[in-house]
């Protein structure tokens, strides 16, 4: 009886650890219905199922993927990176475990730790799209615009044409909000031949999608004579520019204003289409339209031509313009160099008027025949995570009639509030 007792008793040490989970015959439409489980916010009842998956095929990766994102979508990220560092550490060379890692350490704002974990995974899988897109998708978070565009730079010689890699470039010079309420003043100054002070407040809301990039504008302008009266006259003009994203490439820049008062063109319009390259390079044509009224219209012709090359960026852009007859022409070279993504010091060398500058919305059709040199200073920089200023300061040497020239004061600051 004794030996019957130690024979039962060896039996029950030999015999596995029972199973208490469901025991799953087909593993792949279990884990269909985990992943719609958990596209529904079922995380909870996902992850059982997943586990099930798991106990009878330990190596069903996807499985043990799906547990980690669930808690990563949970904000519970130490026990996604478990899992996730699990199946990197036995399947070293599967991809989504490393896609899946690096978004759980963006979304814990863990940056720099999701680029060198893309920097590692490259080692073990080149020039892998996947992994070369939240690459650089890392480097943004990052505001490392440098390590965003080598990326890029590697996608665009075998993607030329491929619209995520276009998203990201229009990321690299917009950020990675999707909205911005903007508040922005421009004070245009000069003493000759009478004092004139023209003061412009626009009002914007910018929108920022996958098909491009949308911003409406009120424009309030006040000039204020040598009399020195505040606000009398002014003016209101209302505007819309549209950037969508065209595929292959392309996109576009489009531009409507009005306004019923004298201190803005009663119509502007724009078109331009842009088209970037490998390499950081970028070229458009296009043109401007401005109606002041039945004896003044401008046509206005322009393009340009712009590389970026590490962290600078580079920009020349001419206008030709048509009033009563007469073609005027303005030159224009401009430069940045970014210290994050959201951070740049710039600066603009130019001959002649540019239309796309507000202050000379005023009395454009009087000075397009006189010579004008200009040189501005731009500054960019993140006050904190969700404000942004920028400030421009234009100096102007231009003439305002045959052989007498003054000196022209252009001041501009933005302030966005950025979610």
């Amino acid at each position: 009886m004794r030996i019957f007792f130690y024979l039962l008793l060896s039996l029950v040490f030999l015999l596995p650890a029972k199973n208490y989970g469901q025991e799953v015959s087909d593993p792949d439409a279990t884990f269909l219905k985990a992943r719609d489980l958990a596209f529904s916010n079922k995380y909870i009842e996902a992850r059982k199922l997943a586990y099930q998956i798991l106990q009878s095929a330990p190596k069903y990766y996807d499985a043990q993927i799906l547990i980690g994102r669930t808690f990563s979508w949970e904000n519970q990220f130490d026990s996604a990176r478990h899992h996730f560092r699990e199946v990197i550490q036995q399947n070293p060379y599967g991809v989504d475990a490393y896609l899946a890692l690096a978004d759980a350490e963006i979304w814990n704002n863990n940056c720099r730790n999701a680029q060198v974990l893309c920097d590692s995974a490259l080692l073990k899988i080149p020039n892998n799209y996947d992994l070369l897109i939240k690459k650089a998708k890392a480097c943004l978070c990052a505001e490392d615009v440098s390590c965003a565009k080598a990326s890029i730079d590697s996608l665009l010689k075998v993607y030329p044409l491929d619209l995520e890699i276009q998203n990201l470039i229009n990321q690299t010079r917009r950020g990675t909000f999707k909205n911005r309420v903007i508040v922005e003043h421009t004070f245009d100054f000069f003493r000759k031949p009478y004092i004139r002070r023209w003061h412009v407040t626009s009002f914007q809301y910018q929108r920022d999608g996958n098909w491009g990039t949308a911003i409406a504008k009120v424009n309030v302008g006040q000039l204020i004579p040598s009399s020195g009266k505040l606000f009398d006259p002014g003016a209101v003009q209302y505007e819309l520019d549209a950037y969508p994203l065209l595929g292959k490439g392309y996109y576009a820049y489009l531009n409507y204003g009005f306004s019923d008062g004298e201190l803005f063109p009663r119509h502007r319009a724009g078109l331009e289409l842009f088209k970037a390259f490998p390499k950081g390079t970028e070229v458009s044509l296009g043109g401007r339209y401005l109606y002041f009224n039945q004896f003044a219209d401008v046509w206005i012709f322009t393009g340009s031509v712009s590389q970026y090359t590490g962290n600078w960026w580079f920009s020349a852009r001419p206008y030709f313009s048509k009033l009563n007859g007469n073609w005027f022409q303005s030159y224009f070279l401009f430069a940045r160099n970014y210290f994050t993504q959201y951070n740049y010091l710039g600066g603009m060398l130019g001959y002649g008027i540019s239309p796309d500058n507000q202050p000379n919305s005023l009395g454009l059709y009087e000075i397009y025949n006189l010579k004008s040199y200009q040189a501005r200073l731009d500054f960019q920089y993140r006050l904190s995570n969700h404000f942004l200023f920028r400030s421009l300061t234009g100096v102007a040497y231009e003439q305002y009639k045959s052989d007498n020239y003054r000196l022209r004061l252009t001041i501009q600051l933005y302030l966005a509030y950025m979610f």
